[in-house]
């Protein structure tokens, strides 16, 4: 029924005959009170033509300056699929960007889908630790004042941890290695949401330590 979808019709003809990353290419942004100095705009070509040299790219590269003439935009289509785009991005804010505006006095930037979910995931896994610690913190205090042991709080927590890693493992071998997933109708996409494995961490720990706490309770 999916596959009737317009949308996901067109998205996999992109990605067979050309390239993903057409339908969500990526935006260099060039801030600078005056964007048609000399400067910017050669370093705005020589932009253009690294980008055009590299194959993680996919011309034509469509730029377009603002009325006010204080913002310039690139339109940076990127070749290949999810790991090759966010490569892309990556190649253009280390490498590409520093290089072509060094000493162009200009602010630049880089947006668009690819680079907002890479910095997603990377706001997110910095907060990881802090998530972990507060959720582990809490649940180790609260048993250990309801029922007067450090023993039961520890055993607690590590038996909730392997209840997780198997519902990691899980998740990994069926949406991400495709076992099994043929019985479910379906097809492994073979990458996991960035956001999966937090949300899954507070969901399963919160459940396991429930009845845990629930079977101490009654014993």
């Amino acid at each position: 029924l999916h596959d009737a979808v317009d949308a996901k019709q067109t998205v996999q003809l992109l990605e067979e005959h050309f390239s993903g990353g057409l339908a969500a290419p990526a935006m260099v942004v060039v801030d600078a009170p005056d964007v048609t100095v000399p400067e910017i705009q050669d370093s705005v070509a020589r932009l253009v033509e690294r980008v055009g040299q590299d194959s993680a790219f996919v011309g034509p590269f469509e730029t377009v300056v603002n009325p006010a003439g204080d913002l310039l935009l690139v339109r940076v289509a990127l070749a290949g699929d999810r790991e090759a785009a966010e490569s892309g991005v990556e190649l253009l804010r280390n490498e590409v960007i520093p290089e072509a505006f060094d000493d162009s006095g200009a602010q630049t930037y880089v947006t668009g889908m690819t680079a907002v979910s890479i910095d997603f995931t990377d706001a997110m896994y910095k907060s990881v630790p802090y998530v972990f610690g507060f959720v582990l913190g809490l649940a180790f205090l609260l048993l250990m004042l309801m029922f007067r042991s450090i023993v039961i709080p520890v055993k607690a927590i590590l038996l909730n941890l392997l209840s997780v890693a198997s519902a990691f493992g899980v998740l990994v071998m069926v949406f991400q290695w495709g076992w099994g997933i043929s019985l479910l109708g379906s097809e492994a996409p073979g990458v996991i949401g960035s956001w999966m494995p937090v949300i899954l961490f507070a969901i399963v720990f919160g459940l396991s330590m429930d009845y845990h706490m629930l079977l101490l309770n009654r014993i």
